[in-house]
């Protein structure tokens, strides 16, 4: 598969997972980023450019979906994919360790971005601490490994065959 077909479709197939995740496998009402994983993986394994592009696109179709201040979401990940695309080649996305720090790291600080923008947008910045600051990354650590190694069996299956 070709990088034009490849790219689309992984961002087609991953949002639909994200959708699909929400709806029906969530934790005490929380469920784990998956498009915020998704980036991290994306943005260590491409570098910054990718990570950014990813996560500006998901970003922007959440931000779309209204689950937060509009353009939040966007400005968040397209800074998380950037942050974490500059680890390229300096993390391997292969080890447990590395996904569950990498994780946890990006995640609170995810949900510490959308509570400082709820604050400052006069938003309801209590729904984004304390359950969402412990469960979420706790969440998402527990699901990195396994989403990881997806995303890792899904990149050499479709990209790196060229």
């Amino acid at each position: 598969m070709n990088r034009f077909i490849f790219w689309p479709l992984t961002f087609i197939l991953i949002f639909v997972l994200n959708l699909w995740v929400q709806d029906f496998f969530s934790f005490l009402g929380f469920s784990p980023r998956l498009l915020l994983l998704a980036t991290l993986f994306f943005a260590v394994k491409e570098g910054p450019l990718t990570g950014e592009c990813l996560g500006f696109l998901w970003g922007l179709l959440l931000d779309l979906a209204g689950q937060s201040h509009f353009g939040s979401q966007t400005f968040l990940l397209t800074a998380v994919g950037y942050s974490c695309g500059v680890l390229r080649g300096k993390i391997d996305e292969t080890i447990f360790l590395a996904q569950i720090s990498l994780v946890w790291g990006a995640s609170f600080l995810f949900i510490l971005g959308l509570f400082f923008l709820e604050v400052l947008f006069g938003g309801e910045p209590g729904r984004f601490l304390v359950w969402n600051s412990l469960l979420e990354p706790l969440l998402a650590g527990v699901v990195a490994p396994l989403y990881f190694f997806i995303l890792n069996r899904w990149y050499k299956l479709g990209y790196e065959r060229n």
